[in-house]
């Protein structure tokens, strides 16, 4: 590579996609890769689909891989390492991990239900976030955009393992915005509605009656479910310098649903 290859690298953002394995994460890596992005990419235990991804992308971005697990301080820690050791600097630090869970009421809820999620999404948010603070504040000028859900603001009877997790992420996320806005760091969260992928996909096709569905969608003012590129769509745009005087906020793409 010449120097010159070597200097035009150096000028092109770059985003740590934790969470990347996953529908709505794929679909965030390839609108990121389509603004020039370079990308690393971490998975848990997927590292099929995340190869399967750097394939498609890889004539167009640069694509690195790394094994994460939102559990393990010491997985986070070394997976940061490996991504600073990647790339100079990092502009971009996307969280769109998740669990696939099941939607029981509160009451029907086990503790250790409420552990698993909590350990992965909150608290491994939480973690992952003190970690790639430091590479953050040294890039001089970097943003931060969480995945929560619009749940935290329309609750709806059997999302409490979604959404008091989510809250937990969306509040943190403000809060680094509020702390970190000094050291030209952004942190905004993206509140997807009901999609047509991951989570939303399992839940339409094997959790409740079609009818239901479809009676829920009519409760949504634009008349139908999100795609993931929509909400792919959102994230690129926090993520770039087009949001550059907006920090703090929670977008909710739900197509109205909780008007």
């Amino acid at each position: 590579m010449s120097n010159s290859d070597l200097a035009e690298d150096a000028e092109k953002p770059t985003a740590l996609v934790v969470g990347g394995s996953g529908a709505l994460g794929s679909a965030i890596c390839e609108r990121l890769a389509d603004d020039g992005y370079r990308l690393f990419i971490t998975y848990r235990s997927s590292r099929t689909a995340v190869e399967s991804l750097r394939e498609k992308l890889g004539e167009t971005a640069e694509v690195h891989l790394g094994q994460m697990d939102l559990c393990d301080e010491a997985s986070i820690q070394r997976c940061m390492a490996e991504a600073n050791g990647t790339f100079s600097r990092l502009s971009t630090l996307i969280y769109a991990s998740g669990v696939n869970i099941d939607q029981p009421f509160i009451f029907d809820t086990q503790a250790e239900q409420w552990d698993q999620v909590i350990k992965v999404e909150s608290l491994g948010f939480i973690h992952l976030v003190s970690a790639a603070l430091p590479a953050l504040r040294a890039s001089g000028r970097a943003s931060i955009v969480s995945i929560g859900t619009f749940a935290t603001h329309l609750y709806m009877s059997g999302d409490a393992l979604s959404a008091v997790p989510k809250a937990a992420v969306e509040m943190m996320t403000r809060a680094v915005a509020k702390e970190e806005g000094r050291y030209g760091i952004r942190a905004n969260c993206v509140a997807p509605g009901i999609i047509n992928a991951g989570l939303g996909s399992k839940m339409q096709t094997e959790i409740h009656d079609p009818a239901v569905w479809e009676t829920q969608r009519k409760r949504v003012p634009l008349r139908r479910f999100g795609e993931a590129s929509e909400i792919a769509e959102a994230v690129a745009f926090l993520a770039s310098d087009r949001a550059s005087y907006i920090t703090g906020q929670t977008l909710i793409v739900d197509g109205g649903l909780h008007v």
